[in-house]
């Protein structure tokens, strides 16, 4: 594992996840929603096929009103990052996109809003 991958893994991840999944808890995006987007790219095999039909599925998500535009943006941004840093290597991009979506959604069901980062969000949780 490369190091700049093991410092995305294990430290930034946490802090996009947390910053999207609070905010679309605080903007009440659906929660079928948010477990739609995990489940859309878990059913597909190539990761990066799998991260460009997530972006356009937000995108539509977001032109139907059902993503709110920050929430969405947000996560298109993520998911960029994410792209340009990892996709020569498929199995490292594919496990940090996995951790971004399943950290999303866990931020997202714990039920805190407005989290920037993950101290942040430890914060709002032994408050």
């Amino acid at each position: 594992m490369s190091s700049n991958f093991e410092k995305f893994i294990n430290e930034e991840v946490y802090d996009f996840a947390v910053k999207a999944g609070s905010l679309a808890r605080s903007r009440r995006v659906d929660k079928a929603t948010v477990s739609n987007i995990l489940s859309l790219f878990q059913g597909e095999s190539d990761p990066v096929n799998a991260v460009l039909l997530l972006i356009a599925y937000i995108g539509r998500q977001m032109g139907r009103g059902e993503i709110a535009r920050e929430v969405g943006v947000t996560m298109i941004n993520d998911l960029k990052d994410v792209f340009k840093r990892f996709r020569n290597n498929k199995e490292n991009f594919r496990l940090a996109v996995h951790k971004y979506l399943v950290l999303v959604r866990w931020v997202y069901e714990s039920g805190v809003r407005y989290a920037k980062n993950f101290e942040e969000f430890i914060k709002e949780l032994t408050k």
